[in-house]
């Protein structure tokens, strides 16, 4: 049997996990990266999903020299509108207000064949193991062994970005908080007649929120619809005209004639939060720690905010190849600096969607008042905005 040594293995080549190996390979680190796909579904382009980049995010990719990998068909956010139902009265963030556009908007099919090419043109480094079927993970003293029936593979550190359904986290049978929201998230790409004057839109209603989100060229816009899973399931099985009907109501005030590009698809929606940090050698980043509502568009920044740490603790520890950086020491410290961050987005975007996914007639006269006084209070805002944009 083959076996194959390195310093690090990244399971899991989403755009997550492909963002690692860009920032982690300036360490000259020998890297693996791992994933049961092939290639061909890397270079797939028909995830319909966007992500909603912020300002903090981008100082980060810029220090990495990763922004220009980035940097394509990005559309940048001028305005946040947050509103209760169809209420004319709405939250609204500028980015006057910071100095810098609020978000920039990317597609995650184009943005995970980019980082693929560059890894591939610039990732020396770095070896890729596609269709890669794990049969066995060994958690030894000096190193963690991935083994198939062809091959092994060993490294000092794991790094787990292999998403809600991590098999990493699983066969560690870690304690995992898990919620099932008993909701669906629709996710498309349309096209509509009139400009979206790059204003991003999030409207709570009573099955859960309805989120537009501009692109590039002006004429379309990424939606992120959340409904009931019964609700869901009887959307999807509408003809494009119908649903293409509904989402006239739905983006009313804002969106004209909207087409659907792409057929909907669907992701079931829940809460998946590993808050353990005694994993040995093991490293969890992403949706495979962390899995929230997607609400607050924060998901892709939190896991950023997990690599960047990691990038730093690597630093820090003044990294060669005769230092042992899976040991329990950078690993405690890895999860010590981002408990907070990762608890409090948990914990807000979970209780958020509780107050706003429903009819309750107590909590409807909350929410309103919340959000009126959210927007009359300056510095409410502002702080607000910093940490949505990640500052």
């Amino acid at each position: 049997m083959q076996h194959n040594k390195y310093d690090i293995i990244i399971f899991g080549s989403g755009v997550v996990g492909l963002t690692a190996a860009a920032s982690l390979m300036s360490h000259k680190l020998k890297i693996a990266l791992v994933d049961k796909e092939s290639k061909a579904n890397i270079r797939d382009q028909n995830d319909q999903r966007a992500f909603a980049l912020a300002h903090g995010s981008k100082i980060y990719l810029n220090k990495k020299k990763l922004w220009q990998v980035y940097d394509h068909n990005t559309c940048p956010i001028k305005e946040i509108h947050v509103m209760d139902g169809y209420d004319t009265d709405y939250l609204e963030f500028n980015q006057k207000d910071i100095g810098s556009p609020l978000g920039l908007m990317l597609s995650a099919s184009l943005i995970r064949q980019k980082l693929y090419q560059h890894l591939n043109e610039h990732g020396d480094n770095i070896d890729f193991y596609h269709d890669f079927t794990c049969s066995d993970i060994k958690y030894k003293q000096n190193s963690v062994d991935l083994t198939t029936k062809e091959l092994k593979l060993s490294a000092k550190l794991l790094i787990a970005a292999d998403g809600r359904n991590s098999k990493i986290r699983n066969d560690l049978a870690l304690k995992t908080h898990f919620h099932d929201y008993q909701q669906t998230a629709l996710a498309a790409t349309i096209s509509h007649q009139n400009h979206h004057k790059n204003i991003a839109v999030e409207r709570f209603l009573a099955n859960g929120p309805f989120a537009m989100l501009p692109l590039q060229n002006g004429y379309k816009t990424s939606i992120v619809w959340t409904e009931t899973k019964n609700e869901a399931a009887k959307i999807l099985a509408l003809p494009h005209s119908e649903i293409e009907n509904i989402l006239a109501e739905k983006t009313e005030n804002y969106l004209s004639a909207p087409k659907l590009e792409h057929k909907l698809q669907s992701f079931p929606l829940n809460l998946v939060y590993a808050p353990q940090n005694n994993f040995h050698r093991t490293i969890l980043i992403g949706d495979a720690a962390h899995g929230m509502h997607p609400l607050a568009g924060q998901g892709f920044n939190v896991a950023l905010r997990d690599i960047k740490v990691i990038d730093e603790i690597l630093l820090s520890d003044k990294i060669n190849l005769n230092q042992d950086f899976g040991r329990a020491e950078l690993i405690k410290k890895f999860y010590q600096e981002r408990k907070f961050d990762i608890l409090s987005l948990v914990s807000s975007t979970h209780g958020i969607n509780f107050i706003f996914s429903n009819n309750n007639i107590i909590l409807k006269k909350t929410r309103k008042i919340g959000l009126k006084l959210a927007d009359r209070i300056p510095a409410l805002k502002f702080m607000m905005l910093r940490k949505a944009a990640g500052l």
